[in-house]
């Protein structure tokens, strides 16, 4: 599954995560997503993201940031989001 990461450095690092399940969904993303100054980066899987993650927050954050991210496939020129199980657990209060 390809990961998408957006980063800005503000008194930290502010980082958002989200997953893709093919090319097409990952780079209409990364075309919407062109505000606010942040970097944006596609990782071809969930272990080069993770790496990349880690380096910005450490290892507990990046693990619980990933599992916790949304994906996303594109549908009639949109977004379509599923949220993962982990995410709806934590919401619940699970």
């Amino acid at each position: 599954m390809l990961v998408g990461v957006s980063q800005k450095r503000d008194f930290g690092w502010n980082v958002h995560v989200e997953k893709f399940t093919n090319l097409e969904s990952a780079e209409f993303w990364l075309n919407k997503e062109q505000y606010d100054f942040r970097d944006r980066l596609i990782f071809d899987d969930e272990e080069k993201a993770l790496e990349h993650l880690e380096k910005l927050k450490g290892a507990e954050w990046a693990e619980e940031v990933l599992e916790d991210a949304s994906i996303h496939t594109l549908v009639d020129g949109e977004l379509d989001t599923e949220f993962s199980p982990s995410y709806i657990a934590k919401q619940m209060g699970w």
